[in-house]
């Protein structure tokens, strides 16, 4: 950040001092504007009636009681690079999805950290599906895309995992050729994944290691990704060496290429040449 704060952001207490949160440097973060200036109010409210010096416990019910999105929005925000996104990205496995369209229709099409983590808005949400389907079809009629990493993973809802009338979310990666299921919906995961887990959703540490030595790439375009020269599926090493500015449709592509050519043989056979026709 360069020691700045954003215009759109605050420095304020990650943990409230109402809720003995230490005043602290080491307790600061950047936060969204209009949600740090609400949030004082609305956990004042959370606790009406509790007395001085109680111990609270910030459970789920407490946190559900704060607007959805609140923490995505006071987290990632701050960091978002493009200010006017794209159209809302449709699709019939997406309309049923709480929390969707009230996300897309304030994030749709914005890169956010440099390209770190990306909504989809309607042209890249389609190109995406198209994308799932060449190169894991198996995932074609489960898999609906909403966003996408700096490591052109795509997380998408799964239509095949449903639990409490939602569909979960499911990780699908073209490097390794595999899907990450993730026990969430899609609300949690804005709220609680990426921001509890951002290192293991979006692998924060390793973009870091990357961007330090490739800042003049930043911010990513829509259309690109930081792909594996070699993908791990074919024995790639994952260091930032084995790693190289692409285009995100033609890393999938070649990607699904290789995953279909080699889906065939015994786990352990060498492979000396690859030829692409």
């Amino acid at each position: 950040m360069g020691g700045t704060v954003p215009s759109r952001a605050d420095v304020d207490h990650t943990i409230d001092l109402q809720l003995r949160g230490l005043d602290d440097i080491a307790n600061m973060s950047l936060l969204d504007l209009s949600t740090n200036r609400s949030l004082g109010s609305q956990i004042t409210w959370q606790l009406r009636g509790v007395e001085p010096g109680t111990c609270v416990i910030i459970s789920d019910d407490l946190l559900r009681g704060l607007r959805m999105f609140d923490r995505f929005r006071a987290q990632y925000a701050p960091l978002r690079d493009t200010v006017s996104g794209g159209s809302t990205w449709q699709h019939e496995r997406l309309a049923g999805v709480d929390g969707y369209s009230d996300l897309a229709s304030e994030f749709a099409g914005v890169t956010f950290a440099g390209g770190l983590y990306r909504v989809h808005d309607e042209q890249s949400g389609a190109r995406a599906l198209t994308l799932i389907a060449e190169a894991l079809p198996e995932f074609t009629a489960r898999a609906c895309p909403f966003g996408y990493d700096w490591l052109g993973r795509q997380f998408a809802v799964d239509s095949g995992r449903v639990a409490g009338g939602q569909p979960q979310v499911l990780l699908l990666e073209p490097g390794t050729g595999e899907a990450l299921e993730v026990p969430l919906h899609f609300a949690g995961f804005h709220d609680e994944e990426l921001i509890e887990y951002a290192d293991a959703a979006l692998a924060t540490g390793f973009f870091d290691a990357w961007s330090a030595a490739n800042g003049d790439s930043l911010p990513l375009g829509r259309n690109q990704s930081v792909g594996y020269r070699v993908p791990l599926f074919l024995g790639g090493h994952d260091t930032v060496e084995n790693l190289e500015l692409s285009d995100l449709e033609v890393y999938w592509s070649i990607c699904g290429e290789l995953r279909q050519g080699v889906r065939s043989l015994p786990p352990g056979t060498s492979i000396n040449e690859v030829a692409m026709r």
